[in-house]
């Protein structure tokens, strides 16, 4: 009847701006990929040529991780900035597969890391971090977002003090997982900690401290036979302070829980902004020692984990969808799924000449 004509007309109109929304989106991805590669052209020695060959691969290579070639490219675009080129821009396409991390925190992740260590863009060594915390975050409590927010935040600090990867992944995940607060609020709780327990002033607002505070650490530790400085080869120098954490946790532990040498531990060395992260870390030291052996032989742990992500990948022999996107973002969601000799049916109307020739780089 009447009802069900207006039911009709109404759904027409639905899909109608479906297709309007849906083609919009894709006009504007295309566009985004233009600015990325004239950015890229502005800001590297590549040739024209060369642009365009690493233009048709950003379809295989987003493809292989299960994200769009707008993801692989964006971060081309930062790695290219940051001086660096596609081997690593690939690896931070696979830091988003793997942890569902967006494109500009596995870039700035993995710059910060490369910047903590010294790696140079090393892709063998950033690979390995990220092989490392990406398990350390599946047999734990943790996200990988979480876990990479955090690194990103305390990386240079905790490398400036002589922290390992692994130390500073099984400080920074007990953190995360024990308080069950974001990466940045523990990056930061813990990057304070260590300056104060190598006598650094922190300027960050909100975090800062004084020579007082400083002095107070110290005293704190002094107090309980927890020795900050040691002398190694005629020279005094501080000691390491996964070293003093390690002490601490133990007398801390021992402590009756409800006492005041508690309360004074936290309040001393934590400070007023930190003191839930660190209070968490000592009475859970146990988690942060599981974590470092968690952290161990972890190779191909991350794009094991993206294969994860992409389990549909190459399982079917047809895949199909509606005309509400150009060809070439249909291709890149489509082809992945069909095995080889499998068809994708995208259901088109009118002149599709020119999306078939625009769309010749995805399908390849």
């Amino acid at each position: 009847g009447m009802l069900g004509n207006v039911v009709k007309i109404g759904n027409y109109f639905a899909l109608s701006a479906l297709a309007i929304n849906k083609f919009r989106a894709s006009l504007n991805n295309l566009k985004e990929m233009d600015t990325i590669y004239t950015e890229i052209s502005k800001t590297s020695d590549l040739s024209l040529r060369k642009l365009n060959e690493l233009a048709e691969r950003s379809y295989s290579i987003a493809s292989r991780y299960g994200v769009l070639a707008k993801n692989f490219s964006t971060s081309l675009q930062e790695m290219s900035r940051a001086g660096f080129g596609e081997n690593l821009a690939e690896l931070a396409t696979l830091a988003q597969s793997a942890g569902d991390l967006t494109s500009e925190l596995a870039n700035d992740y993995l710059i910060a890391s490369s910047a903590a260590y010294g790696y140079q863009g090393n892709v063998e060594k950033l690979n390995a971090l990220l092989d490392s915390q990406n398990q350390v975050t599946n047999r734990n409590a943790v996200s990988l977002t979480e876990l990479a927010d955090a690194t990103k935040v305390a990386a240079n600090q905790l490398a400036n003090s002589n922290i390992s990867e692994d130390q500073m992944t099984a400080l920074l995940g007990a953190g995360i997982a024990t308080t069950k607060e974001s990466g940045q609020v523990v990056g930061r709780a813990v990057k304070a900690i260590v300056m104060n327990l190598q006598q650094v002033k922190n300027t960050e607002e909100g975090f800062e401290t004084t020579e007082e505070d400083l002095g107070k650490v110290e005293s704190r530790l002094d107090s309980l036979g927890i020795k900050m400085k040691e002398f190694v080869d005629g020279t005094t120098r501080l000691r390491n302070p996964i070293s003093i954490l390690k002490e601490l946790a133990e007398t801390y532990n021992a402590l009756p829980k409800d006492s005041a040498e508690r309360a004074n531990i936290i309040s001393d060395i934590g400070g007023k902004y930190r003191g839930n992260v660190l209070s968490s870390i000592l009475s859970n030291w146990s988690t942060y020692t599981k974590m470092l052996g968690d952290y161990e032989n972890a190779e191909g742990s991350a794009l094991q984990e993206a294969g994860k992500s992409a389990a549909y990948r190459e399982q079917y022999d047809l895949a199909t969808a509606r005309a509400v996107a150009h060809l070439r973002e249909l291709s890149e969601y489509c082809l992945p799924l069909v095995r080889v000799g499998g068809r994708v049916a995208a259901l088109k109307g009118g002149e599709i000449g020119q999306e078939l020739i625009e769309s010749e780089k995805a399908v390849r």
